[in-house]
């Protein structure tokens, strides 16, 4: 039980009641009749009071449940502010009462109208939303007004605020008023969806577990005097509020690869762990500020966000799929040692190949000569993995991409999971009618044409590499298992058939990193004891025709950003016992090597620097 302090004084109010229609009471559930009890049976015992006091019943809205980080940072929490109602039957006239309203704090027209309409037609005893979120300098101009305003009642509410907004945003999405067609969902209370300051989980970890987010409500009796100041209360049905969510993510890395990807336009990063699949970080660039639906968009703000050609509502690390290009390569390379290719099978390069009247080029002009498959890896030789495909076809390479994630869903609490894709002959002519022919087989030896994924499937595949567990899955919720102390990680369950095939693709991935003539070299961890493995990746956007590239016009600097190829990495370390697997893809951002490449160095030791368990 609570008292309140006299009226004269500026205080802050008890957040105000949401009435209910007596008559209603019986058609609804526990709360609604608990409400008809206490008004109608008690009407006697309150009929005592003074005349200038009044017994209103309000339902309390529930705190929200927090969401938290890996190591309990709160990374959605609750905020207080207030709600500022008019309630029609408590003044003589609702209109002037607004005006006023108006006169203290602007008003637009559409919402001056839309409150009036709302005055009109709802019974006289329901209060009328009129400000929502008021803090700071307007709530305390309509304190010190509110002796003139008749009527007008202020709630305390709780609002939903996101600390770290933008670097978050795809992952927890945010919360919004109910829609119409909440209100045929049975698990709802529709006194609470009635409730002006209730919100609804509407993207993300905050739609998916809203059930555990959102709690019970409570009912609340005010006695209030003829200024509506709450003078005494009582809990008579106290609230619940939700449960909180933990989640894998890693907070300082979140916002640590925010920032690195923050100058380029359209960019996604993932981090797992290699050994129980935590996500540790997932950043898709670019974002949106998630506070913005709390706080509410103008018209402009939110055409600018429907209209971005970038699309800064898409989840790309989920959602997005892309031609893996040359990330895809030790995919191809463990194929081929899987149909039994030796790995120093060797080809020769001078550049480029002829299979029937097509031409297929390697990304350097002159070639890399004599290669097998650990200087074809090296070098990211294109002719290597042309004649591979060729010789193993397209059948085993898609066998074996199904089994480090590609066309399989990812089971992680986010919506559109993208499956990706590994054409075959049976799928092409399924869903375009089309013949599969040779050149679909060797394009996709570097995955190029009908090969795609996610980012999340990149770092996946990564992981499942580093680690030989076939079976690792990606994990978003916080396990009650602790993790291994640090610096001292379990080892990783092996379940990939030939060992010695896996070890000697991961060496070959070494060699792409801390070999002098490796294509990542310059991206190579210093740390001896943090030795990072990769492959870079570079995936074409556009056909490039004979001519262009004789004229050199196919060089990312000759054309415009969205013709320029999509950069890719994917890394993990330490080479000695994997731990972490990472992908990052720049769209248009050129060269893997040059753009994706240090930005997974930049994440790795961040890593290493924060070390993370």
């Amino acid at each position: 039980m609570q008292s309140f302090p006299p009226a004269p004084q500026k205080k802050v109010f008890s957040r105000r009641m949401a009435l209910l229609g007596i008559g209603s009471f019986a058609a609804f559930t526990a709360i609604g009749g608990r409400l008809y009890h206490l008004s109608v049976n008690n009407h006697e015992k309150y009929s005592t009071l003074s005349e200038e006091n009044r017994i209103k019943l309000r339902l309390i809205v529930p705190n929200r449940g927090l969401i938290k980080d890996r190591d309990g940072n709160n990374i959605a929490e609750n905020t207080k502010s207030f709600q500022v109602n008019i309630v029609p039957e408590n003044t003589p006239s609702a209109k002037d009462t607004l005006n006023k309203l108006k006169n203290i704090h602007p008003i637009s027209k559409s919402s001056y109208a839309k409150i009036l309409k709302r005055i009109k037609k709802s019974p006289k005893f329901k209060p009328i939303l009129v400000f929502d979120n008021i803090t700071g300098k307007p709530y305390n101009r309509i304190i010190a007004h509110l002796h003139k305003l008749p009527g007008v009642e202020i709630e305390e509410i709780q609002t939903r605020f996101y600390p770290k907004k933008d670097a978050f945003s795809h992952i927890l999405g945010y919360t919004g008023k109910p829609h119409a067609d909440d209100f045929e969902n049975k698990s709802l209370n529709p006194h609470l969806l009635r409730h002006d300051s209730f919100r609804l989980g509407r993207l993300g970890i905050e739609r998916l577990f809203d059930d555990k987010l959102r709690g019970n409500p409570g009912i609340e009796q005010l006695e209030v005097n003829a200024f509506g100041r709450p003078i005494h209360s009582e809990n008579i049905q106290p609230s619940i509020g939700g449960k909180n969510i933990h989640l894998t993510i890693n907070g300082q890395l979140q916002h640590f690869i925010y920032e690195l990807l923050l100058p380029h336009k359209a960019a996604s990063a993932v981090v797992i762990n290699c050994i129980n699949g935590d996500i540790l970080s997932m950043v898709n660039m670019p974002s949106f500020d998630n506070n913005m639906f709390i706080k509410g968009f103008s018209n402009a703000e939110w055409n600018k966000l429907l209209n971005d050609d970038l699309n800064p509502l898409n989840n790309r690390a989920v959602s997005s799929v892309y031609s893996p290009g040359s990330t895809f390569k030790p995919i191809v390379a463990l194929a081929a040692l899987r149909a039994g290719i030796s790995p120093n099978f060797k080809v020769f390069c001078e550049g480029k190949i002829e299979v029937g009247t097509s031409i297929f080029h390697c990304w350097k002009k002159h070639g890399h000569s004599l290669v097998n498959l650990s200087s074809a890896m090296q070098h990211s030789c294109d002719i290597w993995f042309y004649r591979i495909a060729e010789k193993i076809g397209i059948e085993k390479i898609a066998a074996l991409a199904r089994e480090f994630s590609f066309e399989t869903g990812v089971d992680i609490p986010l919506e559109s999971i993208a499956k990706g894709l590994v054409g075959t002959p049976k799928w092409k002519k399924k869903q375009l009618g089309q013949p599969w022919y040779l050149g679909d087989t060797i394009v996709a030896g570097i995955g190029q044409g009908y090969v795609s994924a996610s980012p999340l499937q990149l770092a996946l595949m990564m992981g499942r590499l580093a680690s030989g567990n076939i079976n690792l899955q990606p994990n978003l919720l916080k396990s009650r298992t602790p993790s291994p102390a640090s610096g001292a990680p379990s080892a990783p369950v092996i379940n990939y058939g030939n060992l010695s095939d896996l070890q000697l693709i991961k060496k070959s991935l070494w060699q792409v990193v801390n070999t002098p003539d490796g294509t990542a070299y310059k991206s190579r961890l210093r740390d001896a004891s943090f030795q990072m493995a990769g492959k870079t990746g570079t995936s074409q956007v556009r056909n490039i025709s004979l001519e262009d590239r004789e004229n050199l016009l196919h060089k990312n600097d000759n054309v415009d950003w969205q013709f320029r190829d999509h950069a890719l990495f994917t890394a993990f370390a330490p080479y000695e016992r994997p731990r972490y697997a990472v992908s990052v893809i720049v769209e248009h951002g050129g060269g893997g090597s040059t753009t994706a490449a240090p930005i997974a160095n930049l994440i790795l030791s961040h890593i290493h620097k924060l070390n993370i368990v």
